[in-house]
């Protein structure tokens, strides 16, 4: 038995198969998400605590489009398919206590 399914999979691989194309040719920076300004183009990693996630938490790139509460920040990007998302993903911990997962977020030049 499986933790993941193969929609998971495929479309895991084919959203980081097009980030990574759109990246390809760009100079990349590791930033703070509490650095982040308005129009800032962005790449994100997810690294989730658990294996049952790796397929879910897909990475994220977009342009940030709205920044809400500073102290603890809800983050907008307007992604490669001009969607409005949310930067993070919703917390994956069982307990609730903890997001889930790690992440490192990128300028993109």
């Amino acid at each position: 038995m499986s933790l993941y399914n193969d929609y998971e999979i495929d479309q895991y691989e084919k959203i980081t198969d097009e980030i990574k194309s759109i990246i390809s040719d760009k100079h990349i920076i590791k930033v703070d998400i509490n650095n982040l300004k308005i129009n800032d183009m962005v790449y994100v990693c997810f690294y989730p605590d658990s294996q049952k996630y790796i397929y879910l938490l897909t990475p994220k790139i977009g342009k940030v489009s709205s920044i809400e509460n500073k102290d603890d920040p809800c983050i907008k990007i307007i992604n490669y398919k001009n969607e409005t998302e949310y930067l993070l993903h919703p917390g994956v911990s069982y307990m609730g206590h903890s997001l889930g997962y790690d992440y490192q977020i990128y300028l993109i030049e």
